[in-house]
Parts: structure tokens; sequence; C-alpha cells
């Protein structure tokens, strides 16, 4: 499950790929625009591709690309959380 800045990333980054006919997004357009530094943004793209939710070469920023279908979905997260719940 994203966390809130890893959701307000993601959001982010939709949002340019749609405004943009090329997604053409430098880091200090991205710093500026999520108040964060460089290494900040790079952790948390490494978390949204861990979760599945881009996949990133590691390198430029037009190199990301949405899946279709995050690997652990927010239903699966919610019967984790109820099985939690039964189980103990």
């Amino acid at each position: 499950m994203l966390t809130g800045p890893e959701q307000k990333l993601l959001r982010v980054l939709k949002n340019f790929s749609r405004k943009e006919e090329s997604f053409n997004l430098s880091w200090s357009r991205l710093e500026r625009t999520t108040g964060k530094p460089k290494t900040v943004l790079i952790e948390r793209l490494q978390e949204l591709q861990i979760q599945g939710y881009i996949i990133w070469d590691g390198s430029a920023l037009d190199s990301i690309e949405f899946s279709k279908r995050p690997e652990k979905t927010q239903a699966s997260d919610r019967q984790d959380g109820m099985r939690y719940f039964t189980e103990h």
C-alpha cells in the first residue's frame, strides 16, 4: 500500500504524463513541483517500482512507464488486514 508521499508522487507523474504530449519532465521541475530533493524522489520512485506501480530503468524520468495494475491491489490489502483481525 502506498504512503501519502508516494501517492502524491504517482499522481504528479500521471498528471505530467497526461498534460504533456511527450513525457518531458526534468528532475528540477519534479523537485519544484513536489518540494523534495532528488535523493528522496529516487527513493520514492524505487518504492513505486517495487510495489508494481511503475516500470523505471533508474535513469531518466522519461523512461518511466505506468503499470496497468500494481502487483498487490488495494482489495488484497484489505483482505490481509481482515485476516490479521480474524487470526489474532
